[in-house]
C-alpha cells in the first residue's frame, strides 16, 4: 500500500511539474502595416514579469502555455494574445492616432487650465 501511495504521489508531482512549466517565447511587435515597433512593453498579465522589444521589435519571455500577453506602449493600442502551444509568436498592434492633440506640461502634476497658470505655457503640437 505504502509503494501505491508513493507512486501516486509521484506522478501527481511530476504530471503538476509538466504542466506548470515555463519555456521562452520569442516573438515581434509589428504594426498593422507590418512594421517592426521598437519600445513596445511586452509584460505578462497579472504578474511583474516583463520586457521590451528591441530596435527590430523583437523581444524574449519566459512563459506558459494559457498566459496572456499585454503589449503596450507610446502611440498604440494596448493588445492582448494568450500564449499557445508554439515558442514563436508575431503580434499586431494598432497605432494611435495623434492628430490634432494638445499636450500641457506643468510642474509638480498641476492640473489647471493654461489662463489660470502664474508662469509661462507653451503648445507643443504633434507631428504624425
Amino acid at each position: 500500500m505504502r509503494k501505491i501511495a508513493s507512486l501516486f504521489t509521484m506522478l501527481m508531482l511530476f504530471s503538476a511539474l509538466a504542466f506548470g512549466q515555463n519555456r521562452t517565447i520569442t516573438g515581434t511587435v509589428t504594426d498593422e502595416k507590418g512594421d517592426a515597433l521598437p519600445g513596445a512593453s511586452v509584460s505578462i498579465k497579472g504578474t511583474h514579469t516583463g520586457t521590451s522589444a528591441d530596435n527590430n521589435g523583437q523581444f524574449r519571455i519566459l512563459a506558459k502555455t494559457g498566459d496572456i500577453l499585454v503589449i503596450s506602449g507610446a502611440g498604440m493600442e494596448p493588445t492582448e494574445t494568450t500564449i499557445g502551444a508554439g515558442s514563436t509568436v508575431t503580434i499586431s498592434v494598432k497605432r494611435l492616432s495623434l492628430i490634432g492633440t494638445e499636450v500641457v506640461v506643468t510642474a509638480l502634476g498641476q492640473t489647471r487650465q493654461a489662463k489660470e497658470l502664474g508662469y509661462a505655457t507653451a503648445k507643443v503640437k504633434l507631428l504624425n
